[in-house]
């Protein structure tokens, strides 16, 4: 009975599967706009958003279809911009979840497999944290559970003309040549679905290792010429990206109006210097534990469970139908290599397709098991029984899935990156210039916040893009700077220590000279106190930027900030709290202050302030210690003291204090 609900012939899907599959889209889409976030959040996301609502160019390849479908969904009547756009990740990814939904029944003939595989596709950690902001990949795996879709139902309707059903099979094979094309315009990553599909499509037969018989019927001249056009009718889009670079929109990454810059950026030359070669071993054996950490990571403690019937599923899908076994297999290898090799933060997200073909490889190992558990009972009612209690525990899994990854996902509250723009863009006057030196994701949320919610005219100068021509040639026209000449890719991580420092040089030869040449014209800020090194100007802090100032400048600038700050469960990420010890430094620099000016009250109500907000900063720990010392509060700094002491034992200065305390101590006694 099992073994039918595998059938290479792959029968039409019943309108009872048409509503499951719905209902697959409808429960991940209801948890997907209950956890969505409600604005920008880190990374591409504001960069994104910004392209999408002004029509402009994003960093490499470009993405042009999502892009133009973002722009669409910019025209919903209601939320804000940067909301309507995070929901259409969530759409895609509902849908992604609904298709892989079809997939898993079309290969299983099973309506639990396919529904707890699909559902817990939905709700793995990665996934669904792209599905509820602003990015790229739930529309890539729309792409590729349709792409998927589309063949299976062009070989099912093949194996119907080998049975001499009358039905055709060319439009499915037409559909899928657009779609792939399609689906390269959103991520050029979908370049490794390529081997894969090509052998799913020219194979008829794999009986042995060499044993290959060749589907000739898609080996004609006219269909290899139809499917090659409308592959090049896919790749259409990308015209948006020279016509829209030429009218000069307001985000132009990669200026790709000519030939030699459109290529550059479809490529993405300028993140060569982040590929490891396979001849480092060393960081290719770190990468792959890193990997395994990643992928367990995203199933948390029902990994083993996961991956256990996610291994019977493959052995069983390999007995059952060899050549989508070696499809799967080949897009699984392409691009966890590519993942393996590849140097970013977010690398996690690129692990997603992966993610999909174990979720296939799952429902034929439900399946698998539930036949093996069955047949070794004897008594019909006795299988019935042990189906009706295994039911019950697959269809939970999904639930477990939710409840154990909703609080890492739940952004329904996420107003961090949001209230960090404003916060920045309050700290400056209107009209100025702000050098931004950390990573260009975390400035994207300002720029997002200046281009598309218009709060304040600043113009931002990202230091970490100096190493393309095209932002050179950008800034440099518009403040008057001298091109840099790079001997190495500014960004390459593993650059040998002499390079690295004379690259810095550069920079900070490149900072002097945008103050130097506006600092009369605009008000200058830095995000991050680098020190400069002209000897006519110095930093003075306001509120989370450092403004430039001339050192014989005797105006007082009195700056009293008040922030909107939502700070709850959802800030416990690593950004979010890298952010956060700036608000707590803002507040702790205050106290100083207040310190040195002996109005120890108010110092100690900041540093308070910026403990309730970073409760690990050890320095606000210890000034607040110091304080109280000050004050004569010495029992209240020796409380303190321990909680300082808790994060940094080995401090002198803390051991100093405390010998301090002490001796006032011993005069009182």
């Amino acid at each position: 009975m099992i073994d039918k609900m595998i059938d290479k012939n792959n029968l039409p899907l019943s309108k009872n599967n048409y509503f499951i599959g719905f209902l697959t889209f409808l429960i991940s889409f209801f948890v997907y706009l209950k956890t969505l976030a409600p604005t920008i959040y880190w990374g591409d996301s504001g960069e994104l958003i910004t392209a999408a609502y002004t029509l402009g160019i994003p960093h490499p390849s470009g993405y042009p279809t999502y892009i133009l479908l973002g722009k669409l969904f910019t025209f919903i009547p209601f939320g804000n911009i940067a909301w309507r756009v995070n929901l259409m990740s969530a759409v895609f990814a509902s849908l992604a979840v609904m298709l892989l939904y079809f997939i898993c029944y079309k290969l299983t003939k099973s309506k639990l497999a396919s529904f707890t595989a699909s559902l817990i596709f939905a709700f793995t950690r990665i996934f669904w944290s792209q599905a509820v902001i602003a990015e790229v990949y739930t529309l890539n795996a729309f792409f590729i559970t349709l792409n998927i879709l589309i063949l299976l139902h062009w070989k099912e309707k093949q194996n119907n003309i080998k049975n001499n059903i009358n039905t055709s099979s060319k439009k499915w094979l037409y559909l899928f040549s657009f779609a792939y094309g399609l689906s390269l315009t959103n991520h050029i990553t979908s370049i490794f679905l390529f081997p894969g599909f090509a052998y799913f499509i020219l194979v008829k037969e794999h009986r042995g290792l060499f044993k290959i018989k060749w589907n000739k019927d898609v080996l004609k001249f006219k269909i290899i010429g139809i499917c090659l056009l409308l592959f090049f009718v896919g790749l259409l889009p990308y015209a948006y990206l020279p016509i829209r670079s030429a009218m000069n929109p307001v985000w132009d990454w990669g200026n790709p109006q000519t030939a030699q810059n459109f290529i550059e950026h479809l490529s993405g030359k300028q993140y060569n210097g982040l590929v490891i070669p396979f001849t480092e071993r060393e960081l290719i054996y770190n990468k792959l534990a890193s990997s395994f950490k990643i992928l367990t990571e995203n199933y948390k403690t029902k990994t083993f469970v996961f991956l256990f019937f996610s291994l019977l599923g493959g052995i069983y899908l390999f007995r059952k139908n060899k050549i989508f076994f070696l499809t799967l297999i080949a897009i699984f290898t392409l691009y966890f290599l590519h993942s393996l090799i590849y140097i970013i933060p977010d690398i996690g997200v690129y692990y997603i397709p992966n993610i999909l073909i174990i979720s296939i490889f799952f429902s034929f190992g439900v399946i698998f098991f539930i036949k093996k558990t069955t047949e070794r009972i004897s008594q019909c009612k006795l299988k019935i029984l042990i189906t009706f209690v295994l039911i019950p525990i697959f269809l939970t899994l999904p639930i477990i899935y939710a409840i154990d990854n909703y609080h890492d996902n739940d952004k329904s509250s996420y107003y961090m990156a949001s209230d960090f723009s404003y916060n920045v863009l309050n700290s400056m006057e209107n009209n100025s210039i702000l050098v931004f030196d950390l990573h260009e994701g975390n400035s994207f949320p300002i720029i997002y916040t200046i281009e598309v919610e218009k709060a304040k005219k600043v113009d931002v100068i990202i230091i970490n893009l100096l190493g393309a021509d095209w932002y050179q040639e950008k800034i440099g026209s518009e403040f008057n700077l001298k091109k840099i000449s790079w001997n190495s890719k500014i960004n390459n991580p593993r650059l040998p220590e002499l390079e690295r420092k004379e690259i810095d040089q550069k920079l900070q030869n490149f900072k002097d000279e945008i103050i130097t040449k506006n600092i009369g014209l605009k008000p200058i800020y830095f995000f991050s106190n680098n020190p400069i090194k002209t000897e006519n100007y110095s930093f003075f802090d306001q509120g989370l930027v450092y403004r430039v100032i001339e050192k014989n400048n005797k105006t007082q600038f009195d700056y009293n900030q008040s922030f909107n700050l939502i700070i709850g469960e959802k800030n416990d990420d690593p950004l979010s709290q890298s952010i956060l010890r700036k608000y707590a430094e803002i507040f702790q620099r205050k106290g100083i202050k207040a310190i040195k000016t002996k109005n120890y009250d108010e110092a100690i109500d900041y540093f308070n302030k910026a403990i309730q907000i970073d409760n690990y900063f050890f320095e606000a720990h210890y000034n607040l210690a110091a304080a109280h010392y000050y004050k004569g509060n010495y029992s209240q700094s020796i409380i303190y003291i321990k909680n300082a002491y808790q994060l940094n034992p080995d401090d002198k200065d803390l051991r100093t204090l405390l010998n301090l305390i002490r001796e006032k101590l011993n005069k009182k006694s």
